[in-house]
């Protein structure tokens, strides 16, 4: 046990305790304090008891007391008429996967009758059977769980949890401990997050315990917490040391006297309060005899230990030989212990044993558990401290000893502890039988994805991997089957790095010891996704696989044909050819309706969505997305329907439905989220950015960039593409806001990368050109140029490359190559540029604008009339102010009054909306746009752009022109000196030394 500290701490305690603690009086730990955080923690089961689900966290370093604050609040919880139940974590691997929750779901169904399981559970009680059998002794007719994908099995589980916490609540208010959280399974974190989203209005709360101090970084249970703290109903509990005050409480009840202030100063000092380390320290003085000398003020008879291993160790050699050696053995079976196991390890005599283990529970070190014959560490720390000081050989002999017993034990059904055998014969594997050790570690893998705890899977076949390595003869075969589970257990897990890193070594051992259908499970392993990226490498070993694997009707050649298609997306030539991906999506649905296989057919006909991916596939795409929708309805498939929902969120996009974008975005995230497709989940987040940046929210675009950057990283399988999101992202924000040299270094590494990406050539000359290198901008754009830009990347929304190429032409004032660029986007007229999770506003504004340059007025008129309608409904602000802008300066060259009057209007428009976005270069725009109109009252010289006058900013337009001073004075009808004053005034405004510092200024910022 671990303790707490009053701090209104009386000798006596009766004043400083409720009465629903008395029970707690009468244990050999003291209970004294922490009444703030029990507090707390009776406010949050306040809330419970009215309805309102909860969650609080207590965390702090080890010993700090977060299971003794766990104890006494579940007496109070009982005492309130509530049911608590446990779920301890443990810190070794040899648990089976969601064991806190195991622990949890058997107390709730320990004590019912098998009408009321079928009563709380319903539907679920197949799917919860996957992970409690148990559930077969109250139901034994139960069905075998329906088939489902596998992200939504794991979702009906999680879902079946939920329904039977919520039931049982429904009839006594529940409180669920989850102790050590620290070390708990990534599939017992992820259920905790689901739970935590969906028990808000029943009478549930969770009380979690962790070590703060091992939560690090790359801890899975950061991300965990992290989203827990984002819900209202989170509440945490920060645990520190004791007091001075409180640790005098704690050696006074130990020692049944008062301690002097000179021993409790030197306890407190050496201790700092930590409650664990002064229990063991007091209890140490105690036996030692010490304490009495220093209490009456003599000097101990050697030094306070340093440390709470060093104490729990120095309390452990005043134990028999018998007892170290037995609690030796018990350390390394793990923090729970039964005396069978201990029985068949020990080698002694039933009475001997029973006596060395009542020795171990008179020094407390051992508590013995509520069934009889199981005992447990009474803190993790002595576990910890007496299996550190085993050394190598003490610890392989022990594990071995451990495995060997456990299958004695368990002969007639090994599928019961497989995790621990897995656990104890790979610990045991430098002392040889590593083949066995092989095969548990093979069979807990494959348990564990059986109960999809694909995380907890994964580590079962790492560990087979790294045994082969010691193997003198290791099975090849084996090994690839190994590598292949590994790979889909990483795949279905979100492990996107290492799932490619597993794919790459899986195919290298598979092209000499495997066959072609492994090198299909290995090029194929991505599941369904909503969409395909160009991979060159698989690209080529699918379609090795696509000629050598047998004709014969297969999903696996479904699978093969739907990735191929994908894999081919954007490359050149008859291999990337839209003709050929459509004739590979056709042969794929073709075989899934030979085969009568839904699943097959999924495959096949997402296939086809990968195949009409180019913007100039729009019909054939919208026909595919919905034969996809209608499949899953039909199979009543959430991944499907996740699917279809991700590809008409783009389809929305580009017919400018922003409304319906949205609408299908939030259907495809509940979708995702409740799957919990890790792969997927971070697009959400990608998805969430690009709205905020089209309504002008450009922080939050930010922010929500970076935090699905991090988060793509490490899920998506595609590992280049959260790179790219994230910084075409922010080259558009840059721009809009006039900062593009902020982003200039990323695109020139990414440029580092792939020279030849067409996609940030482009971006880079625009880069040139908004930092004032004009030759530079030249030379980029005349290059891309060649052949009528023929060498552009075609593939899925290649459309996309040509907005930079416009903004480029416009600014080099290159008519003929305005003609090409107009030619390349008309087909899209009346259409939105759409690029995957945000977009450029109606392609007609940037059509209207080349019509300009061409000198087609009319055209250009239409054009902009169109851009603002489809803009103004989409509600993109930004895109809004650009065409109001561009629009407004066609209008006021007009000699009609009311066009210049209009032209007024939208200028002004555009300007106060790029005023309150921040978009310097067009708030500048129409800054000088305005001053140009000879409105009858001036913009307030405030609202211009550096404070520039209007004359000043014709002066420094002319500047950018290349004219000379005696030019810009005859052009201006003012005086030579004038002019030089106006340069003069201009230079520092802009905080500049000379005229081409100016020029490169005002074409960076807009002015002019």
């Amino acid at each position: 046990h671990v303790f707490v500290v009053h701090r209104r701490w009386r000798c006596a305690m009766s004043e400083s305790l409720p009465s629903s603690l008395d029970g707690l009086r009468t244990t050999k730990v003291p209970f004294v304090g922490r009444e703030p955080e029990l507090e707390r923690l009776r406010a949050a089961l306040d809330r419970v008891l009215a309805g309102q689900g909860s969650i609080a966290l207590l965390s702090g370093e080890p010993g700090i007391g977060k299971s003794s604050l766990a104890e006494a609040f579940a007496v109070v919880a009982r005492d309130r008429g509530t049911r608590v139940v446990w779920g301890r974590c443990t810190e070794w691997d040899g648990a089976p996967p969601y064991w806190p929750w195991l622990q949890v779901l058997r107390a709730l169904l320990r004590d019912c009758d098998a009408e009321q399981v079928r009563t709380w559970l319903g539907i679920h009680a197949a799917s919860l059977a996957q992970i409690v059998p148990e559930l077969l002794l109250h139901i034994p007719e139960l069905p075998a769980p329906a088939a489902f994908e596998p992200e939504q099995a794991r979702f009906q589980l999680f879902e079946s949890v939920l329904n039977l916490v919520a039931n049982a609540a429904g009839d006594t208010p529940i409180v669920i401990i989850l102790e050590d959280l620290h070390w708990a399974d990534a599939p017992s974190l992820l259920l905790l997050q689901f739970l935590a989203v969906h028990l808000h209005d029943t009478q549930v709360l969770i009380l979690g315990t962790y070590r703060n101090v091992e939560v690090g970084r790359s801890h899975p249970l950061l991300p965990i917490l992290a989203d827990l703290a984002r819900g209202q109903l989170t509440q945490w509990i920060m645990l520190h040391g004791l007091s001075h005050d409180d640790v005098k409480g704690v050696i006074g009840l130990l020692a049944a006297t008062e301690p002097s202030e000179a021993l409790v100063a030197t306890v407190f000092e050496e201790t700092e309060g930590n409650p664990f380390f002064v229990t063991e320290v007091t209890r140490l003085l105690i036996a030692a005899g010490t304490l009495h000398v220093m209490n009456a003020g003599g000097m101990p008879s050697h030094r306070i230990p340093e440390s709470v291993r060093e104490v729990v160790g120095q309390r452990l050699t005043r134990l028999t030989d018998a007892c170290n050696q037995t609690l030796q053995v018990a350390a390394v079976i793990g923090r729970d212990f039964s005396l069978p196991l201990l029985e068949r390890v020990r080698d002694l005599p039933t009475d001997a044993l029973l006596d060395a283990i009542d020795e171990a529970i008179r020094a407390q070190f051992v508590q013995a558990d509520a069934t009889i014959g199981r005992y447990r560490f009474s803190h993790v720390i002595v576990r910890e401290t007496i299996y550190d000081e085993l050394s190598t050989a003490q610890r392989v002999r022990y594990h071995r000893q451990i495995g060997t017993a456990l299958e004695h034990l368990h002969a007639g059904n090994l599928d019961l502890v497989l995790p621990d055998l897995a656990h104890h014969f790979f610990q045991a594997a430098p002392g040889g039988g590593i083949s066995q050790a092989v095969n548990y570690a093979i069979d807990a893998g494959q348990q564990a994805n059986a109960r999809l705890a694909w995380e907890e899977a994964v580590g079962q076949f790492e560990r087979a991997l790294q045994l082969f390595d010691f193997d003198d003869q290791p099975n090849d075969r084996k090994r690839i089957d190994v590598l292949l589970a590994l790979l889909d257990a990483q795949v279905r897990s979100g492990a996107a790095k290492e799932a490619i890193l597993t794919r790459k070594n899986a195919i290298a051992v598979i092209r000499v010891h495997g066959t072609v259908e492994q090198l299909a499970r290995a090029a194929t392993s991505y599941d369904m996704e909503t969409s395909n990226y160009v991979d060159l490498d698989i690209a080529a070993v699918l379609d090795e696989v696509h000629a050598e694997l047998p004709m014969d009707d297969s999903r696996l050649r479904v699978q093969v044909l739907y990735r191929l298609a994908g894999s081919l997306n954007g490359l050149s030539g008859r291999l990337g050819s839209i003709e050929r991906r459509v004739e590979l999506a056709d042969a794929a649905r073709a075989m899934a309706q030979r085969l009568n296989d839904p699943v097959a057919l999924g495959y096949a006909l997402s296939c086809r969505l990968d195949a009409f991916l180019e913007p100039e596939w729009l019909d054939q795409r919208i026909v595919a997305a919905q034969e996809v929708d209608d499949l899953a309805r039909m199979m009543e498939s959430p991944r499907l329907a996740a699917i279809a929902a991700g590809a008409q969120v783009c389809i929305a996009m580009d017919l400018g439905d922003i409304a319906g974008a949205r609408a299908a975005a939030q259907k495809r995230n509940r979708l995702v989220n409740e799957l919990r497709i890790s792969a997927e989940l971070w697009l959400t987040g990608a998805q969430d950015a690009g709205f905020a940046a089209l309504r002008g929210e450009f922080s939050d675009a930010e922010q929500f960039a970076r935090n699905t950057r991090t988060l793509g990283e490490q899920v998506n399988l595609n590992l280049w593409q959260p790179t790219y999101e994230y910084w075409s992202l922010m080259f558009l924000i840059r721009f809009l806001q006039g900062r593009t040299d902020e982003v200039e270094s990323a695109v020139m590494r990414l440029l580092e990368e792939q020279p030849n990406d067409t996609y940030w050539l482009c971006r880079m000359a625009l880069l040139a050109a908004a930092g004032g290198r004009i030759d530079e901008s030249r030379d980029r754009f005349r290059a891309l140029a060649t052949d009528e830009f023929a060498n552009l990347t075609k593939g899925p929304w290649w459309y996309v490359n040509l907005i930079p190429l416009i903004e480029v032409c416009l600014f080099l004032g290159d008519q003929e190559r305005a003609h090409t660029l107009h030619r390349l986007l008309a087909p899209f007229a009346g259409r939105n540029v759409n690029e995957i999770t945000f977009c450029y506003g109606a392609a007609d504004y940037y059509l209207g604008r080349l019509e300009i340059l061409l000198d087609q007025r009319d055209a250009a008129r239409e054009s902009f009339e169109m851009a603002l309608k489809m803009n103004g409904r989409m509600e993109v602000r930004p895109f809004v102010a650009q065409t109001q802008l561009a629009y407004a300066e066609m209008l006021a060259t007009s000699t009609d009054r009311a066009e210049r009057d209009t032209a007024q209007t939208l200028a002004t428009a555009a300007l106060a909306t790029a005023n309150e976005l921040g978009m310097l270069p067009l708030a500048n725009r129409a800054h000088s746009h305005l001053s140009a109109l000879h409105m009858d009252d001036d913009p307030p010289t405030a609202m211009l752009p550096y404070r520039l006058s209007p004359r000043e900013i014709e002066v420094l337009r002319l500047l950018v022109e290349g004219r000379t001073d005696r030019e810009i004075a005859s052009t201006l009808f003012i005086s030579h000196r004038t002019v030089m004053r106006h340069v003069t005034g201009i230079l520092n405004k802009l905080g500049v030394s000379s005229r081409t510092a100016a020029a490169i200024r005002a074409v960076r910022d807009g002015i002019v």
